[in-house]
């Protein structure tokens, strides 16, 4: 979604960094008048800094021709490491963040003046929760005018009743979940295109 939403704010290239099966699924769900304008890296198939290896760094700036894009969007968190030091730190309760992401969107952006930042003693700040309720209703009207399509998102459709064992699937990454939408007794029913009710 925040990718749909740059093409509509006038971007020419979207790079996406994750990995599979999250890439194949904005793959297939991503716009086809907009196909040119998708790149997607899978940072399981690149080094993390090691010498005469490729990053996700260096793969920016490749794709970017040598400066890196001029804006990156950290839409994961901070609870997934990449490397296996701040991996091991999570699993014994050392860490509860990792910076890697975010470390990988500033060597890899092209004009963030880092001096200038620390020099100027500037707090990086709109860290936390995308403000929707700000955005609501003009979202609402996107929607209802077909220039924006939720279902694009949601890969799944469940009873409020499964929840427990749906967040212990959604969180071992299985069965391709990504955006789920939990159907209760109040729920309309699915409209076209959304995905079929699954029971566990």
């Amino acid at each position: 979604m925040a990718g749909i939403f740059a093409v509509a704010a006038g971007a020419t290239k979207i790079i996406f960094v994750d990995t599979e099966p999250r890439l194949s699924f904005i793959k297939e769900r991503w716009p086809a008048e907009h196909a040119d304008k998708l790149e997607l890296i899978d940072f399981k198939k690149l080094s993390f800094g090691v010498t005469n290896k490729e990053t996700v760094v260096s793969r920016l700036k490749e794709l970017c021709g040598g400066r890196g894009p001029d804006v990156a969007i950290e839409c994961v968190a901070g609870e997934y490491a990449k490397g296996w030091m701040h991996w091991l730190e999570m699993m014994l309760g050392a860490e509860t963040d990792t910076s890697e992401i975010v470390n990988e969107m500033i060597e890899g952006t092209n004009h963030f003046n880092i001096g200038s930042l620390m020099e100027r003693g500037i707090r990086l700040i709109g860290n936390g929760q995308a403000p929707v309720h700000k955005y609501w209703k003009d979202l609402l009207q996107q929607i209802r005018k077909g220039e924006l399509d939720p279902l694009q998102i949601i890969s799944h459709r469940v009873r409020i009743e499964d929840l427990d064992k749906v967040y212990s699937k959604f969180e071992k990454k299985e069965e391709g979940m990504q955006k789920v939408f939990v159907e209760t007794k109040f729920s309309s029913p699915a409209c076209a295109g959304s995905p079929l009710l699954t029971r566990y």
